[in-house]
């Protein structure tokens, strides 16, 4: 800007209308850019916490699975022991 010095720095009401909307222009760049940024990185916080999640999630199926293997092991003996006490019942009551 013309007539602007490190020392004197003109005003807004010394601006011509041309200068002010370069100012206002600039003004508004700079806090769109702002605003941008601090978008940029939320969304990159966003995208780290749910990578962490989901790794917890994987860890937590895992866990439920190996669980759920384990009960239908311990279910499937149950029901054997279930039928052999109930063979040797069938086997007392014909006797």
């Amino acid at each position: 800007m013309q007539g602007d010095t490190p020392i004197h720095r003109k005003t807004f009401l010394e601006m011509t209308d041309e200068e002010q909307i370069v100012f206002i222009k600039q003004l508004q760049d700079r806090r769109l850019k702002s605003v941008n940024d601090y978008l940029e990185v939320k969304e990159a916080k966003r995208h780290v916490t749910l990578e962490k999640l989901n790794k917890k999630l994987e860890t937590k199926l895992k866990a439920f699975e190996k669980c759920n293997e384990q009960c239908e092991k311990v279910l499937e003996k149950l029901a054997q022991k279930a039928n052999e006490l109930k063979m040797l019942k069938l086997e007392i009551d014909l006797s």
